[in-house]
C-alpha cells in the first residue's frame, strides 16, 4: 500500500516520542523523596567553665587556625560505619557546610563567646596573636551495628604560644555515646553537644594554665522524648541526664 505522505509511518515515531516524554517526567518527579537534607554542627555556646564573676579576660589576642582533618572526612556527605574497614557515605545527608569550616568557626564562636581572651579571631591581617588555637580532627561519623547507633567525635585541641611554638594546653577526646533515635538531626545534635562539651573543658584548662580556679558546669546531653517526632520543624529535644548504660535505638533507615 502507497504511502506517499509518510504519515502512517511518522506514527509509530511519535509513539516513541511520547513514551521517552513519559519516562524523562517520571525521572523528574520519581525523585521527590530523594532531595538531599543538610545539617550543621553548631551550638550557642551557653555551656562556660565557672569562675568568679569579676575575673576579666585574659589580655591576649588568639587566633583559631583551621582544624586538621583525614582527606577522607574532610568532604560534605556524612559518614557512616558499620566496622573499622569499611567507611560509607550517606548519599542524601550532608553537612551544609564543608566540616572543616563548620567545625573551626563553631570552636571560634565558642572561644570568643566565653570571655577566656580578650580578643579572638579566625584570621589576623594587621597584627599578629599572641597565641593559637589548632586542633586535628580523626572521627566526625555515624556508628551503626544491628540496632545500636551512635555518634563518633575525636578531636585534639591545643593552644601554642606563637613566639616559641610550644603547646601550653592540650585537650583529646573520642566519644561514641548511644543514639536513642534514628533522626539525623538528633545525631547533629549530639555530636554539636559534644563539641560544646569538650571546647568548655578544654577552656576550663586554659583558665587554669593561667591560674584561674575554674569548674566544670553540670554536663547533661540531649536525649529525644519517647513521644517527640522524628526529623522536621515539629521535632522537640530537651535536656535530660545521659543513661548510665547504653540502650539500643534503631538504625538509620536510608543511606
Amino acid at each position: 500500500m502507497k504511502n506517499p505522505t509518510g504519515r502512517v509511518a511518522a506514527a509509530p515515531q511519535r509513539a516513541g516520542l511520547a513514551v521517552a516524554t513519559l519516562m524523562l517526567m517520571a525521572g523528574c518527579y520519581g525523585n521527590r523523596g530523594h532531595t538531599p537534607s543538610f545539617y550543621l554542627i553548631d551550638h550557642a555556646a551557653v555551656l562556660r567553665p565557672v569562675i568568679a564573676e569579676n575575673q576579666p579576660p585574659l589580655p591576649y589576642r588568639v587566633r583559631v587556625r583551621d582544624l586538621d582533618f583525614p582527606r577522607v572526612i574532610d568532604r560534605n556527605r556524612i559518614i557512616y560505619r558499620y566496622s573499622p574497614n569499611q567507611i560509607n557515605y550517606f548519599r542524601y545527608q550532608q553537612w551544609a557546610i564543608p566540616p572543616r569550616t563548620m567545625l573551626s568557626d563553631t570552636i571560634a564562636h565558642h572561644v570568643g563567646a566565653s570571655g577566656v581572651f580578650a580578643e579572638v579571631r579566625r584570621n589576623y591581617l594587621d597584627q599578629a596573636p599572641d597565641f593559637e588555637i589548632s586542633g586535628a580532627l580523626s572521627a566526625l561519623e555515624r556508628l551503626e551495628s544491628g540496632d545500636f547507633g551512635a555518634a563518633h567525635l575525636a578531636l585534639r585541641l591545643e593552644l601554642i604560644d606563637r613566639s616559641t611554638g610550644r603547646v601550653l594546653v592540650a585537650h583529646e577526646f573520642d566519644r561514641q555515646p548511644h543514639l536513642s533515635s534514628s533522626s539525623m538531626t538528633f545525631f547533629a545534635q549530639t555530636v554539636s553537644r559534644i563539641l560544646e562539651e569538650e571546647t568548655t573543658r578544654f577552656l576550663a584548662k586554659v583558665w587554669r594554665h593561667f591560674g584561674v580556679i575554674a569548674t566544670m558546669p553540670p554536663i547533661h546531653a540531649l536525649e529525644r522524648p519517647d513521644d517527640a517526632p522524628g526529623d522536621g520543624p515539629g521535632s522537640g529535644y530537651r535536656i535530660v541526664p545521659l543513661p548510665e548504660e547504653p540502650q539500643p535505638s534503631p538504625a538509620e533507615a536510608t543511606p
